[in-house]
């Protein structure tokens, strides 16, 4: 909470999305350029510990910008009159977006590894422009100045 605070939530989520650009980024070079033995890729002992490396720097990005600031602007953007509401569309579309990974992961693994992080590393890549253009800084601003 304390980085949040300093640092702001808006430079946060950019550079979370860097993090998780570069690391799914690497993974998908990582695995789609590995040789498939039997139908799976297979690592060698530089790619190994590389791809090892990316998913981790993955975890980290998301876990301390995405994971946390998210719950802090959602909690922070609504004015009091919707902030239940607001809350409660955020809690939900983030439970579906998680199923929807979920199940549709192992699927997409079995098609080919290589683009489904490839896929995540899109997807980031949007959240860094979504972030950059549709995200307001609620750093400073009271909760009861917080306009929808």
């Amino acid at each position: 909470m304390t980085i949040i605070d300093r640092v702001g939530r808006k430079p946060m989520l950019l550079a979370g999305s860097v993090g998780m650009v570069v690391a799914q980024g690497g993974l998908t070079v990582l695995f789609g350029t590995a040789p498939m033995v039997g139908g799976s890729p297979v690592l060698g002992p530089v790619s190994g510990p590389l791809a090892l490396v990316c998913a981790n720097l993955f975890v980290v990005a998301f876990g301390v910008t995405w994971g946390t600031t998210s719950w802090v602007m959602l909690s922070e953007m609504f004015p009091n009159t919707m902030r239940g509401a607001g809350m409660a569309v955020g809690t939900a579309t983030q439970w579906l977006s998680n199923f929807v990974v979920t199940v549709s992961f192992p699927v997409l693994l079995g098609i080919n590894v290589g683009l489904v992080y490839g896929l995540f590393a899109f997807f980031a890549f949007v959240s860094f422009f979504f972030a950059l253009k549709c995200m307001h800084e609620t750093k400073g601003v009271a909760l009861e100045d917080m306009r929808a």
